[in-house]
């Protein structure tokens, strides 16, 4: 066997090697293109989310506190219908002790 067989087939092999170094290369680029792509679409995603969430928000705060004055409303009726059934059945206890 001589050197020279040897040396043109290591030079075919280096010659495939930086084809698939190029082509790996290539590969890489275009993964990392896709990924930045992805996440410019997630970022424009999240902004319009975030956008959509804050008029969620503004108009849960509104109804917040419309729902708070119904709620304090409430609660002030319900004190006077308590006030008047406590007055009453006092007035009939009272009616029925005193009755005589």
């Amino acid at each position: 066997m001589s050197a020279q067989p040897l040396d043109v087939r290591l030079a075919h092999l280096e010659g495939a090697f930086s084809q698939v170094d190029r082509r790996l290369d290539m590969l890489e680029r275009t993964v990392q293109a896709g990924f930045e792509v992805v996440e410019q679409r997630f970022g424009r995603l999240e902004a319009a989310l975030e956008a959509r969430f804050g008029q969620i928000d503004q108009r849960f705060g509104r109804l917040e506190s419309v729902m708070e004055a119904r709620f304090g409303l409430i609660d002030q009726r319900f004190m006077w219908l308590t006030g008047t059934v406590v007055a009453t059945w006092i007035t009939t206890i009272l009616t029925v002790l005193f009755h005589r």
